[in-house]
């Protein structure tokens, strides 16, 4: 088997590993949102919560964990394959004390500086509710530390090709702010939910990687030198890359602010429990892929092989094709079955749900493009150029606010979901165009080829899925929580089934492989292998 061959299987097995504990992670996460809707409802004071994460969000956005990843393993990993991996650990402790110190001081900062700022962030919110919004920023904002270490961890894991323990840290992250909510939340109300989320961050984050830390090898010291050329390479390149990833983040913060003059109460919350729940397949699907495949590429780079990469790439994006389109057809047909499944129920109502599966069909039609802007910005990334995402990104940003606004007055909180989708899709387009000027191609014909496959065994999935919800629950009033579960299980189920039955009678390629690789990943299938190879 060639190299190139190798490194293919490796991106793709390493993407489905990802995928594979991402989707439980996102699974714990639905869970979690489960039990907060069924707490605590859509009501201002939900908003509140909702809008407490717009300062802490800010500075993640700063040098949150999917920042300082993506900066730091083209940097870690060029390091290694040059075989300087002792400069890549110094940088790596360089980082932690001079970016986590200025971290330190910001947080500090702002905790004081809350009752002051906030008030400006979340001016439409009810005045009423706004002194709980400042008490739960000012509680969350001490996650960020930890988010940020966690950050620069799985950057130095993923560039040793550890995948686990990162992916197990947004599980753990779940689990501790239901047991927060389920254990403090009768006596504690919301702010259960915030120190759950402090706590959560600090365990995940911190307490679960440093062992990693150690079983990779990592060489930490005491260090702390502004001037160091490896921080310097790190924080120049940070910054297009804060830009380029952060546009979904600012995209929700605006429409959140937005849906605070929403005539519905609880607005905000439904917009909030809808874009959770468009993510799950961008989280799962594109930022695994993109995660996964940051160390190979940058490595291809690293070692001069641009057809390799080329290569690599190509099979990447028809990955994440074949397992967003599907599931976001999917997830369309089903979001009535889908939402009431997840949130309804105890303080979350039926309107509550209907509203916010309106908003998450919205989404949908932009899914596809935001997977795209999660996974696309990685492969520039891989190249050294964080100026291009950048510049992309900037201009969805653009674009979303102007069309937001111009749509909110017409739609209310749906149109900010449709502003969000169609600035997505350009931007989406703009990065494939741009990159396939960049590296001379990108296999266009195999790309759409295999894009039209997956559409067609997509749509027909999400008709047989829609149709077996109307044939057993379509007339039915659905109002306990296990037949709720069933209305979307069981469709889904339907589904799923189809879809896989279309894989090889469409000849999906990049289906065919991911199954393989899942395969191969099995404990008795790995076992069995290795005899073979004895």
């Amino acid at each position: 088997m060639s190299g190139a061959s190798r490194g293919g299987q490796r991106v793709v097995g390493a993407a489905a590993l990802m995928i594979a504990s991402i989707g439980i992670s996102r699974i714990v996460g639905l869970v979690r949102m489960k039990v907060f809707a069924s707490w605590y409802g859509a009501t201002p004071e939900t908003d509140a919560f909702v809008l407490a994460f717009a300062l802490p969000d800010l500075v993640f956005l700063l040098v949150g964990g999917g920042v300082i990843a993506s900066a730091f393993i083209p940097y870690f990993a060029g390091r290694v394959q040059r075989g300087e991996e002792d400069a890549a650990w110094r940088t790596f402790s360089n980082l932690l004390s001079v970016v986590g110190g200025g971290l330190a001081l910001l947080l500090v900062g702002l905790y004081f500086a809350a009752p002051y700022v906030v008030p400006i962030v979340v001016a439409r919110l009810s005045p009423d509710v706004q002194p709980l919004c400042i008490d739960l920023t000012r509680i969350m904002l001490g996650a960020q530390w930890f988010m940020f270490f966690g950050g620069l961890t799985m950057g130095a894991l993923n560039a040793k090709h550890n995948y686990w323990v990162p992916a197990l840290a947004p599980i753990l992250y779940n689990l501790c702010i239901i047991a927060g909510i389920v254990g403090f939340g009768a006596d504690q109300g919301l702010y259960a939910a915030a120190w759950a989320v402090l706590v959560g961050a600090l365990i995940s984050n911190t307490v679960l990687q440093i062992p990693a830390l150690r079983a990779v090898g990592a060489r930490l010291r005491p260090v702390f030198d502004p001037r160091e050329p490896g921080l310097r390479q790190v924080l120049l390149f940070m910054v297009p890359v804060i830009l380029s990833l952060c546009v979904i983040h600012i995209d929700t913060i605006i429409s959140k602010f937005l849906a605070t003059g929403d005539a519905f109460d609880g607005a905000a919350t439904c917009l909030e429990n809808a874009y959770r729940l468009a993510m799950v397949p961008v989280g799962m699907f594109a930022m695994g892929a993109g995660v996964a495949s940051l160390p190979t590429l940058s490595e291809n780079v690293a070692a001069g092989e641009l057809d390799t990469y080329r290569r690599h790439l190509s099979l990447a994006l028809r990955t994440v094709l074949f397992l967003t389109v599907p599931t976001v057809l999917l997830m369309g047909a089903l979001a009535r079955p889908v939402v009431g499944a997840i949130y309804e129920g105890g303080a979350f109502t039926g309107q509550d749900a209907d509203y916010t599966a309106l908003i998450l069909v919205y989404f949908c039609a932009g899914t596809i493009g935001l997977a795209g802007q999660q996974f696309l910005p990685r492969a520039f990334y891989a190249l050294n150029d964080s100026v291009t995402p950048c510049l992309i990104g900037a201009g969805s940003v653009l674009v979303h606010v102007v069309v937001a606004v111009s749509l909110f007055p017409v739609m209310a909180t749906p149109g900010t979901a449709l502003a969000t989708a169609i600035a997505s899709s350009l931007a989406f387009a703009a990065m494939l165009i741009a990159l396939r000027r960049r590296i001379g191609g990108i296999d266009g014909r195999k790309v759409l080829g295999s894009l039209v496959r997956i559409t067609l065994a997509g749509g027909i999935a999400a008709l047989a899925a829609r149709g077996s919800y109307e044939w057993l629950f379509g007339a039915g009033e659905l109002s306990a929580t296990s037949a709720r579960v069933w209305a979307a299980v069981g469709p889904l189920a339907v589904g799923a089934a189809v879809l896989i039955a279309l894989v090889p009678v469409l000849r999906i390629e990049e289906g065919l492989l991911f199954w393989d690789s899942l395969r191969r990943r099995l404990p008795g299938r790995r076992q069995a292998a290795s005899d073979r190879a004895k």
